[in-house]
């Protein structure tokens, strides 16, 4: 169960697996092929929508529902394998939020809530990938393979958007911004 569930630790601890046999993320591999293949898939994925604006409805209704389910999983499914409190579940980083609330927002095309959530999730997305811990470890467990996913989608997301012309990161919407803050 290293890969979905909570592992115990001969210290008795339990969590995720991690075995942090790799010291520093930037000596493996890995984080150097999600840190370079992020930029060229999002360059690639936005000249592609730029030329087919149709189809990128129905791609971002498939890659918002993969944000919800993967935000609800990494949430609900350790209080069925662990024993922590209940308020575990709570997201209280603005990585949780960010997936849930993106998507949400790029589901049900809520345009007033796109420029604050859009542009957090690009900083943050952009932030995770350059400084992730997911591989201080030579295992991937599935909330770390989750949470890279995440992470990318929310980057990419909103690029599908703004390359079909259906959104727009634009300075007056700054205030939004800063008020989701």
């Amino acid at each position: 169960m290293k890969f979905f569930g909570f592992y115990t630790y001969p210290d008795g601890g339990r969590g995720f697996y991690r075995n942090y046999l790799i010291e520093n993320a930037y000596t493996d591999w890995r984080q150097w092929l999600w840190m370079i293949g992020t930029p060229i898939l999002s360059v690639f994925i936005y000249k592609y929508f730029r030329k087919n604006p149709q189809k990128a409805r129905s791609t971002i209704v498939v890659l918002s529902l993969i944000l919800i389910f993967s935000r609800l999983t990494i949430q609900i499914l350790p209080q069925f394998a662990d024993d922590k409190s209940i308020f575990h579940v709570l997201p209280f980083h603005l990585c949780s939020i960010t997936t849930g609330a993106m998507g949400v927002v790029a589901l049900f095309n809520i345009r007033i809530l796109k420029p604050p959530i859009y542009t957090l999730g690009v900083m943050g997305g952009i932030a995770t990938v350059l400084f992730s811990d997911a591989f201080q470890s030579t295992f991937i467990n599935f909330y770390d393979l989750l949470g890279i996913i995440a992470h990318t989608l929310i980057i990419i997301v909103p690029l599908i958007e703004k390359a079909s012309g259906t959104f727009s990161f634009e300075i007056k919407h700054t205030p939004y911004v800063f008020l989701a803050c």
